[in-house]
């Protein structure tokens, strides 16, 4: 086989390998998720749970990743603690699929103060917010300064309100760059 047919058969192959490309993140990040399972029916519950399972806790969080879960009840810590292998991992996916229901009206306003009370100095921070697709937060007074950098997805029967608190100084630190440049 000549020279130019080896080479060209030789980067087919490695372009027909899978990929896999791991997370490249150098910095922790805190995730804090609000899960309202009052109002969820059972299976928009079973594919929030999932899809919190799935797409944050076993592709997102990494070693050094800190992850707090907590009803809005209250709110009430279900799961707070740093991620240092697969064994706090399948914790949190367990507690995830097996929320106990609360008692008492969600306050969605006082569980997203407690995230943005919690948010460590240089480190990056999501908040998940996910209930039914019913779920209503109020806008009132400093809620709606929490929720000034929100982005909401709907799916069917529920949906997440994703809340970047504590990213307006940065947005304020990156427009005063590129004011300057």
């Amino acid at each position: 086989m000549a020279f130019g047919k080896q080479v060209f058969l030789a980067v087919l192959l490695l372009c027909s390998l899978p990929v896999f490309g791991a997370d490249q993140r150098n910095r922790a990040i805190d995730v804090y998720v609000i899960f309202d399972e009052s109002t969820l029916n059972s299976s928009s519950r079973a594919e929030a749970a999932q899809w919190l399972c799935d797409t944050i806790i076993d592709r997102v969080l990494q070693n050094g990743d800190y992850l707090v879960i907590c009803s809005p009840r209250g709110p009430e810590i279900l799961f707070n603690k740093a991620i240092s292998g697969e064994e706090q991992k399948t914790e949190a996916k367990n507690l995830v699929r097996n929320i106990p229901g609360g008692r008492g009206e969600p306050n969605y306003a006082a569980a997203l103060r407690a995230a943005a009370r919690r948010g460590a100095a240089g480190r990056i921070a999501y908040t998940l917010l996910i209930g039914g697709a019913g779920m209503g937060v109020s806008q009132a007074g400093d809620v709606a300064e929490l929720l000034k950098y929100s982005r909401t997805d709907s799916f069917s029967g529920w949906k997440i309100i994703t809340v970047g608190l504590g990213v307006d100084s940065r947005a304020g630190s990156a427009a005063a760059s590129y004011m300057n440049r």
